[in-house]
């Protein structure tokens, strides 16, 4: 069994995170939301560890992949 990387696996926690707040605030959800969502987040975080950031960091980049801009 392959060993997962804890900065992806913080990412999914972050994004399901992010998920369950909106829907739980009546936002309707979409990536493009989500993507906005997590990068306030990371705007507003300065006293977390690395790898939170690095993890908000990926969420972005991997949920971004694909957008229209």
């Amino acid at each position: 069994m392959e060993e997962s990387d804890p900065v992806y696996d913080e990412a999914c926690k972050v994004v399901g995170q992010c998920c369950l707040m909106m829907a739980q605030s009546g936002l309707e959800l979409s990536r493009a939301r989500v993507v906005d969502q997590l990068k306030q987040l990371l705007c507003h975080i300065s006293e977390q560890t690395d790898e939170s950031r690095l993890a908000i960091a990926l969420a972005i980049e991997q949920l971004e992949d694909g957008l229209p801009y």
